[in-house]
Order: C-alpha cells, then structure tokens, then sequence
C-alpha cells in the first residue's frame, strides 16, 4: 500500500449523525482501515509505548511504529489523515462507503472502503486480511466489538468519558502511539488558533447561547446537551454557551449528553445561534415548520443555517481536519450570532 507521509503540514460520512453511525456499527460489526508512516521516518525497532488511561479498557500496548492502522469512524479517520498516514481500509458509517467527506479531499483513494456493512464476521475477514498493527474504534463502538477487534491486533477505543471523544484528545493518543508528539501539538495548536481567529473576527460571540439538535423520526429530535461533549467543544471554543432552557431540559432528563425531546418542545431550542436539521429533506422541511421554531432567537436573527450533511456530521463528531472547515462554512451564521443583543 502507498505510504502518506509526502504531506502538506497540516491537518466525517455524507457522514451520518453520531446516532446513526453508532446503530451501523452495531448492525455492521465492523470495519477496517490501515496506515503507513513514511519508512524513513522512525525505526519500527523503537521501544514500545504504553496507552493507559482507556475508560473501560486495559492498557494498550503498542510495540513498534504502527504501519497498517486501521480506523473506523470520522473522527479516528480523520486524525489518522492529519498526521499524513493513509488507511488502507476504513468504515465511516456512510450508507454509501465510498463517499468521503470535503475535508478529506482524495486522500482516502488508495484506501480501501469496506463495502458490506451487514456481515460481522466477513468484516472480521476483511480486517484480518489487512494484517492491522494498530486499530482505532470510536468512543461509541460496543465492547464486544472492540475485544473482538483486539485479538487481532492492539486496539483503542474510547479515550474519554464523552459521548463523542473530544478530538485534541485522539490527536494526542495517536501522537503517542506514531511516536510523534511534536506534531501531534502542532495540529492542536492550528486548530486553537483557528478558533481565536473566530472569536477574533467575532467578539461579540462571548458568552452567546446555541443549540444543536437533529430531528432523526418524524416524532423524536436528538438534542445535545452537554458542553464538555466533544460535539459540545467546538462551541465552547469560540465562546459560545448550551441554551438555557437545553440545559434545564437536560437536567429534567437526568443529564445525558444528548437527550430527546417531542415535536411539541421545539421552543426548549431557543438560542442565538440553532443549529437545527432533519434526517432526510423532508424531515427537515418539517423541522422548520414546526410551532415554535420561528420564534427562536437564532431563526428570527438569521442564526439558523440550513445545514448540509456534511456540516451536521462535521458538528456531531468534530475531528482535526473538520473543525476549521465547518467553521468557514458556519462563518456567516456565527457573524449574525455575534451582532444579537
């Protein structure tokens, strides 16, 4: 397989929605991908190093420089691409496993895109055929999958407590397992400065209230509620806050990360910036003409962009190489965020 190390420095499905990439790999059970650090860049003879700290984990050990990584989800693909390591195989939750995200550019074409999601055991073959030395797994991956997943080669899983792992975080591991923490600092640092030239060029974000929700049925909409959530991060980044009335309702439902709520409580959403859509065209046709959503702050202020799938997935599960994408694309949105009273 080519090797990816030839980079420019520097750094998710139509990515679906955190909840329905999470009900594929459960239908999936699995997926696969690989890396290749650059052949001159470390010895492989280096010591091994140690990954502990893994919430519901033992310590994982990786003896070598991985050269055939395997990453499953945005968020791990994504890391993987920043620190210019090329999979060889990947899953990113896509109903169609060959559509990449923006971002990625054509980076994934010598990759391989596991293509029958349905077979648990034809994807544990497939995995096993691309003899992986490191897997990574999102946070949201079952236990029994990723202990499966482990008997193949040393795997990661979640790195965080989060719903969605907090994306410095993953930069960070996977830093450490390629041996290269230097650049694993240099990629959290573009992403910091990227959000201080938001904030910069929108003082007036500080201290500013959002809310994003995904209506997924015709009945139920998926909200996030938790700030410290790594979909939450990217927002309080640039000074933005969760909506009050987000928070009173997370609070009422016992404080999970993300919660639901009925088509009668559209009005929980008011913020200044709504960051709102549907699952499908018409889902979020309907969204919008619910009672309640024009009388949002944010609908109201022309804080409340229609959101592409790409966008909606680049928030859910924000990566590296995502964040300052979806941010010059939000750029007019969180302009007329700044301007409210």
């Amino acid at each position: 397989m080519p090797t990816s190390r030839n980079r420019p420095r520097s750094r998710t499905r139509t990515l679906t929605p955190i909840a329905a990439l999470l009900a594929a790999l459960l239908a999936a059970g699995l997926f696969a991908g690989c890396s290749a650090p650059e052949e001159n860049d470390t010895p492989a003879s280096v010591s091994p190093v140690t990954i502990a700290d893994l919430p519901g984990q033992k310590p994982v050990v990786i003896p070598a420089v991985p050269q055939r990584i395997v990453a499953v989800g945005t968020q791990w693909i994504d890391t993987v691409l920043a620190f210019g390591v090329t999979p060889v195989g990947y899953l990113t939750g896509q109903t169609d496993p060959a559509q990449k995200a923006p971002w990625t550019g054509d980076k994934l074409n010598s990759s391989t895109a596991i293509t029958s999601p349905t077979d648990p055991s034809a994807q544990i073959t497939q995995i096993a055929k691309l003899n992986p030395d490191l897997i990574l797994v999102p946070s949201y991956a079952p236990a029994a999958l990723r202990d499966q997943l482990a008997a193949l080669a040393p795997t990661i899983g979640a790195v965080s407590a989060s719903s969605v792992d907090p994306w410095d975080k993953l930069v960070t591991v996977l830093g450490t397992a390629l041996r290269e923490p230097e650049k694993a600092t240099e990629l959290i640092n573009g992403v910091n400065e990227k959000y201080s030239s938001v904030k910069t060029a929108n003082p007036g974000l500080a201290d500013k209230t959002y809310s994003l929700s995904f209506m997924y049925t015709p009945t139920q909409i998926s909200v996030l509620g938790d700030p410290n959530d790594g979909a939450g991060q990217i927002f309080t980044s640039i000074g933005l806050k969760v909506s009050p009335t987000v928070a009173a309702e997370r609070a009422r439902q016992g404080n999970a990360p993300r919660f639901t709520i009925g088509l009668e409580n559209v009005p929980v959403l008011d913020a200044n910036l709504v960051l709102a859509t549907g699952a499908t065209p018409q889902l979020d046709q309907q969204f919008r003409s619910l009672p309640g959503y024009s009388n949002l702050a944010g609908v109201k202020a022309g804080a409340a962009p229609a959101l592409t799938s790409d966008e909606i997935n680049a928030l859910n599960t924000p990566s590296v190489l995502s964040i300052p994408w979806v941010l010059d694309r939000l750029n007019p949105a969180l302009a007329a965020t700044a301007k409210q009273s």
